[in-house]
Formats: C-alpha cells, sequence, structure tokens
C-alpha cells in the first residue's frame, strides 16, 4: 500500500486519500487468490467509509485491476464511479504467458527504462531517483527470498516465515490478476500511461478501450515503466490525477 506513500503527499492535506490492503499479511488468513473476492471485500470496506457515492477509485498495475473490478461492483449496487483511474494497468488476461526469451527481453527493457527515467533529471533529482529505488528494492527483497526459500526449502527457518509470506501473497496475486476476466465497464476509465510500455503489455487487446463503455480518457505522464509512482516523477502524476478528480466533482457536482 505504502507504494502511494509520494502520490498522497503530492495530492496535498486537502485531497483525502484511502490505500487498502492485500489481507493476509499478519499470517491470520490466507491469502485471496480471485479479484472478485479481492474486490468484494474492499467494495465492503470502501461502503463502510462512505456509504454513498460518487466514489473516486483508482490503483497502479495490479492494484488497477482489483480497482476496476471494484467499480464494477459498485455500480452493480446502484451507485456512482465518478472516477476510475488506472495507472499503468493491463488487462492482465490478454498477456500471453512468457517464453524465457520474452523474459530475458523484459529485463533488459527494464534496465533501459530505468536509465532512461534516470537521464530525464537534473543533479538532485537523479539523488532522489536513486534514494526511492533504493527504498522500492529494500521492500522487494524480503519478497524475492521468499520466493528462493519456498523453492530451495522444504522446511524453512522460523525466521524467514514473514518472506514466505510475502512472496505467498505476491504469488497469489499475479495468478488472480493474470486469471480475472474483465467485463465491459459501462463507465468511462481514466487510463494513465507511461511514455512507453514494455513489449510484452504492448497489445491493443489489453488497453482499456474495448471495455470502456462510457468512454477512456488517456493520459500519458512523462516517466518510463516503473517511474511514474517514485519521485520526482511522481509530481507529473499528481498533477494530471489532481485535474482529472476537478474535472470529476465539476461534471458531478459533488465534492
Amino acid at each position: 500500500m505504502l507504494v502511494y506513500r509520494e502520490l498522497a503527499q503530492r495530492l496535498g492535506p486537502d485531497q483525502p486519500f484511502y490505500g487498502l490492503q492485500a489481507i493476509g499479511l499478519d499470517a491470520s488468513c490466507p491469502p485471496l487468490t480471485r479479484i472478485e473476492d479481492m474486490a468484494a471485500l474492499y467494495t465492503k470496506e470502501i461502503r463502510r467509509k462512505q456509504p454513498r457515492g460518487p466514489y473516486y477509485l483508482g490503483g497502479y498495475c495490479m492494484g488497477g485491476t482489483v480497482a476496476f473490478e471494484v467499480a464494477q461492483q459498485i455500480r452493480a449496487q446502484g451507485e456512482q464511479v465518478a472516477l476510475l483511474a488506472l495507472f499503468d494497468t493491463m488487462d492482465w488476461s490478454k498477456v500471453p504467458p512468457a517464453s524465457i526469451w520474452d523474459k530475458s527481453y523484459h529485463a533488459v527493457q527494464r534496465l533501459v527504462f530505468h536509465a532512461a527515467n534516470f537521464s530525464r533529471l537534473d543533479r538532485q533529482g537523479k539523488a532522489q531517483f536513486l534514494r526511492e529505488k533504493a527504498e522500492v528494492l529494500r521492500a522487494r527483497i524480503p519478497v524475492w527470498r521468499g520466493m528462493l526459500l519456498a523453492k530451495l526449502s522444504k522446511n524453512p527457518r522460523a525466521d524467514a516465515s514473514e518472506s514466505l509470506l510475502l512472496a505467498k501473497i505476491w504469488q497469489a496475486n499475479d495468478v488472480a490478476s493474470v486469471t480475472y476476466i474483465a467485463k465491459p465497464y459501462a463507465g468511462t476509465i481514466t487510463d494513465f500511461r507511461p511514455l512507453k510500455q514494455y513489449r510484452r503489455y504492448d497489445r491493443p487487446d489489453a488497453k482499456w478501450d474495448r471495455l470502456a463503455k462510457g468512454g477512456q480518457r488517456v493520459i500519458v505522464v512523462p516517466s518510463y515503466p516503473a517511474g511514474m509512482l517514485v519521485e520526482p516523477f511522481v509530481q507529473h502524476l499528481a498533477a494530471a490525477l489532481e485535474t482529472a478528480i476537478s474535472g470529476a466533482v465539476q461534471q458531478n457536482g459533488n465534492s
């Protein structure tokens, strides 16, 4: 959930911002394995906080997939979704399984995109970007460690349980994303995209225009993949999101 920290801060203290996190992180229950079930739980929590619409929903990557299904369920309950914002989110079910070549090319592209993001910055921005990426790396290491332990050890040590738990939730989310079949959405989708997309994901059928029956707004932010939510690039996403929120508020006559 903390991946949205900088975005929330950039939107300012006057803009409420609520984050929803996967259950199971405290080991009290197993992780959910279906997008529909995740969305049902989140919809319940959202409506507990705010019983009536309009609602302003968004998510990044797999979180965008969940936000899409939350919007579907909220509309099915007769409530209004004023804004559905998807940040670098694909219809993952349309992305074919990756071959070894695909994975290798994807890894190379990731390095190229990181370098491209880095090269666009001044000295201060570069230092800020490196700090942000170091934080991301520290957060990912336990997940990678858990995945490795799950493969190599049948009886991992007790102190490895947190890493294994994180890896289990990460893998469950991945499976949920690719098995989720998105249905047409009656409202409008606001699709925030990077300057360029990974080749694996750059497929017409993985976009949202065919499912957005109320139309689609595409907003390209000036960063490459894995950059839009980190400083200093997040300022561009925040500004674009503020504009989208303001437009939705004016259109719906609500704050």
